[in-house]
């Protein structure tokens, strides 16, 4: 026995080994190579090669592609078609040290689906930028934009942030046409008379824009570190009324969004929040919908609304060392079923919650998102999602920005269902998760070890009238039955490329997803 698990040991050190050579030797900052990997097999079942996508360990549900690389870091991102081009711009910050600080907004212009040119629309900022997004606030039909930014310190030694609006100017801005909607300091938010209970009560301010009360004019939501989501709404002229407090969902609102859920017409809206100990339920973090009662006030002033999940996500609690317990949040409607479903990202796992039926929300992983260095990952805590069709297809894509100022774009590839087991990063044997020194891949995020037999598994995103299991390009196995799953109990020693292909209830493709793994017994 003790040989036997000499042998796995060893076995488990040379993949771990090999892994960390590949990903050293296509992790180089150049974010859109492609490299070749060869998959290979010493058990019959063929040799095949790859093409891997350096950026990306896993992406069933997107296509990726890399748009900008705009320094050491972007967190706020939003879109619009500011020149009314018909094309989707996207506006982020970025922020870069070269002796100095560096930040500022610089807006995408989109020419095309995947075509854009960069313009720097204010001048060195020199502070922290926390939010960007975007909407109509004087009523002149085009998309304005709203930053919330840190500004620096008064003469007694207190700190401020600011929430401002660069305005549009048929297509074009002028940084220094813009309007201070209010400061936020350790005092609270003087213009409005909101008090602070602590020193960085008000501090880290997201934001999230739409016209909650139907009149015509874009209003906000403003999220803090207290985590006490304040209305502001649009007087009509670009100047803002305070509309109360929404709800105090404990602290470190990382994250905002707002839709439509109920499709009432009335912008509902998504908050992300850590719980302080005083939370609405006993969990590290969690994510809720609050809906839009039509009232003057928006708002139930009562409850946190409707839980979407708890944090930090299943997947992330065995695997990563801090698992998020808040970050940033978008809504999209990914499977063009009308029921709307929510992305999340708090570390370099994104997730995404796809609405059921009655408000339940079932989770999916879209992807991990690789370093330029191999000592670390790009890291969403302080990203942004945005969500637009940018290839005009009649399905929502979105943009992503994160602490290494990588921004990427997914696109959707209309794929619905992914294989849940095995895992990424997850050691098997005989098809139980393994403990201890063998699963050490877990530091290896792409990697998957199955020692012995196993069962393969494949979740849905919805009904399916079968599922094809491949193994290196061979046709292995067809169920036509839920839950869909197939036996991998033939051995093996070596890399595979293990895919599989879903058809809806019609017999029409549904999409794809692929997992390589290394096979031993």
């Amino acid at each position: 026995m003790k040989k036997k698990i000499m042998i796995v040991i060893s076995l488990s050190a040379i993949i771990i080994a090999s892994s960390t050579f590949a990903i050293m030797s296509i992790n180089d900052g150049k974010s859109c190579r492609k490299s070749k990997d060869v998959v290979f097999d010493l058990m019959g079942w063929g040799n095949i090669d790859l093409s891997i996508n350096p950026d990306i360990y896993t992406a069933p549900f997107f296509g990726v592609k890399i748009l900008s690389d705009v320094g050491e870091g972007t967190g706020a991102i939003s879109t619009a078609d500011f020149d009314s081009n018909g094309w989707i711009d996207i506006v982020t910050s970025y922020f870069y040290w070269s002796g100095d600080y560096h930040s500022g907004v610089t807006i995408f212009y989109g020419k095309s689906e995947s075509c854009f040119e960069r313009k720097n629309i204010t001048p060195n900022l020199r502070l922290t930028i926390y939010d960007i997004d975007t909407g109509d606030f004087d009523g002149d039909g085009d998309k304005d934009i709203l930053v919330t930014r840190f500004v620096g310190w008064d003469e007694n030694g207190s700190w401020w942030e600011a929430a401002e609006i660069i305005w549009n100017k048929n297509g074009d801005f002028n940084y220094f046409d813009r309007t201070i909607v209010f400061h936020l300091g350790a005092s609270g938010i003087p213009e409005f008379g909101i008090a602070s209970s602590g020193e960085v009560d008000w501090a880290a301010s997201h934001i999230a824009v739409a016209d909650f009360n139907q009149d015509g004019y874009d209003d906000f939501v403003l999220g803090t570190n207290c985590a006490k989501v304040a209305l502001f709404l649009n007087r009509g002229n670009g100047s803002f009324s305070f509309g109360g407090i929404i709800y105090d969902y404990g602290s470190f609102c990382k994250g905002l969004a707002t839709a439509d859920f109920n499709h009432d017409e009335y912008p509902d809206l998504v908050v992300c929040a850590e719980n302080d100990g005083t939370g609405p339920i006993n969990a590290s973090g969690y994510i809720y919908l609050k809906l839009n009662n039509r009232s003057p006030e928006c708002f139930d002033r009562t409850s946190p609304g409707i839980l979407v999940t708890t944090l930090p996500p299943r997947e992330e609690t065995n695997h990563t060392i801090g698992s998020p317990s808040t970050g940033t949040v978008e809504v999209l409607d990914y499977n063009n079923d009308g029921l709307l479903d929510v992305i999340f990202g708090g570390s370099w796992w994104i997730h995404m919650f796809i609405q059921q039926e009655n408000y339940t929300f079932k989770p999916f992983v879209v992807a991990q998102l690789r370093s330029r260095y191999l000592t670390w990952a790009d890291h969403l805590l302080d990203g942004g999602f945005a969500v637009a069709d940018f290839n005009k297809d009649g399905w929502d894509d979105f943009v992503q920005g994160g602490t290494e100022g990588v921004i990427r774009l997914f696109i959707n590839n209309k794929t619905f269902a992914c294989i849940k087991k095995p895992a990424d990063r997850t050691a098997y044997v005989f098809g139980k998760e393994a403990t201890g020194i063998i699963n050490l891949l877990k530091k290896f995020p792409g990697d998957k070890l199955v020692i012995g037999p196993i069962d393969v598994a494949v979740e849905c995103l919805c009904p399916m009238s079968k599922v094809e299991f491949y193994v290196n390009d061979k046709l292995v196995y067809t169920d036509d039955q839920p839950p869909f799953t197939w036996k991998w109990n033939k051995p093996g020693f070596g890399k595979y490329l293990l895919y599989v292909k879903a058809y809806d209830e019609k017999g029409e493709f549904a999409g794809r997803d692929n997992v390589v793994l290394w096979k031993i017994l």
